[in-house]
């Protein structure tokens, strides 16, 4: 008898087991790079299916991107599963449309959704009992006249999205997110949804505050520093410790599935280890945003050129592997 409870006890840790890893997009990765990231200890590879860039890029059809990112997709999903790295397939341009995305009261209309559920289908076919987990929508917003609030149908849309990938796959794990916007603040008052199974993570990203981590775009200033007397570490655990809590009161795990600030941010290192910290304290699954992202301001590849400059003054150089930050990763992925 106290061997079978042994057994069980095993058998659920190893279910439940929190590791790290990197999320990764087709710009400039590949399966490729499955070795690499393997030998590095990457535990988690969170897939980004990104037809709206590869149109973009490529100037093909919405459709043709879309078949394209599903066949690189499973390339990796496949390399994963020979050496052990658990894949997260991650599918958020859902309409295949940058004019339709989820901020948009339009994509909540009945024959979007119709159309969404279509595209999710085809994913989770490409991928049924390939993969750890599905996720869809991770960042759940709508935005008029500059005011953020969580879709009114978003529990809908994800009891409907888990009936599609159960149709097909009992083994994954579906994630879910509150939102607006997938922020930790949002578990401060937040019940689960009302949909019920056993393979459900909660999830959150980690980029506050924005007016630090996402300065010089969309017109926002550069020159913040971190740590300041507004956020710094003590925040970073307060923020954490809001969604830990959550997670033990309603039992569910958490997926920290981004993080990161832009790379010419200054002290960007120091966030994103606070970052890292934190998720390690309260045991939350992690992957850091991102390894060859499709931008070279969130590349960890790149640093500071000219660090002694004043930091509005800041630009970016292309170091390779050997940055601060990526070594950091590197660290923080085998301890």
């Amino acid at each position: 008898m106290k061997k079978i409870l042994l057994l069980i006890l095993l058998l659920s840790v190893y279910t439940f087991s929190y590791s790290q890893g990197v999320s990764i997009q087709s710009a400039k990765g590949s399966h490729l790079d499955i070795a690499y990231l393997n030998n590095i200890n990457v535990k988690t590879i969170r897939i980004q299916i990104k037809p709206i860039d590869r149109v973009d890029r490529t100037k093909v059809t919405p459709q043709v991107a879309f078949n394209v990112e599903l066949s690189w997709a499973l390339r990796i999903v496949e390399e994963c599963n020979k050496v052990g790295i658990k894949p997260v397939i991650a599918f958020n341009e859902i309409l295949l449309t940058d004019s339709l995305s989820d901020e948009t009261p339009e994509f909540w209309t009945d024959s979007n959704l119709s159309i969404a559920y279509f595209n999710i289908g085809k994913v989770v076919a490409k991928f049924a009992n390939k993969v750890y987990a599905y996720e869809f929508i991770s960042e759940p917003v709508i935005v008029q006249n500059s005011v953020s609030t969580s879709p009114s149908r978003l529990e809908e849309f994800y009891t409907k999205t888990l009936q599609i990938v159960r149709q097909r796959d009992t083994t994954a794990y579906v994630i879910l997110t509150p939102g607006p916007w997938g922020m930790p603040t949002n578990y401060n008052k937040f019940l689960p949804f009302n949909i019920v199974d056993s393979k459900l993570i909660y999830n959150f990203h980690m980029y506050l505050p924005f007016n630090y981590t996402h300065q010089g775009l969309n017109n926002r200033p550069k020159g913040i520093i971190y740590p300041n007397a507004e956020f710094n570490v003590d925040t970073i655990l307060k923020r954490f410790k809001v969604v830990s809590e959550w997670s033990i009161k309603y039992n569910y795990p958490i997926f920290l599935g981004e993080f990161n600030t832009v790379r010419w941010s200054k002290n960007s290192d120091l966030y994103v280890q606070d970052v890292i910290d934190a998720a390690k304290l309260y045991n939350f699954e992690w992957c850091y945003f991102a390894f060859k992202p499709n931008y070279k301001f969130w590349n960890p590849y790149y640093e500071i050129g000219n660090p002694n400059a004043n930091p509005t003054k800041y630009y970016l150089k292309y170091i390779g592997p050997d940055t601060q930050q990526w070594l950091m990763i590197q660290y923080n992925l085998k301890y």
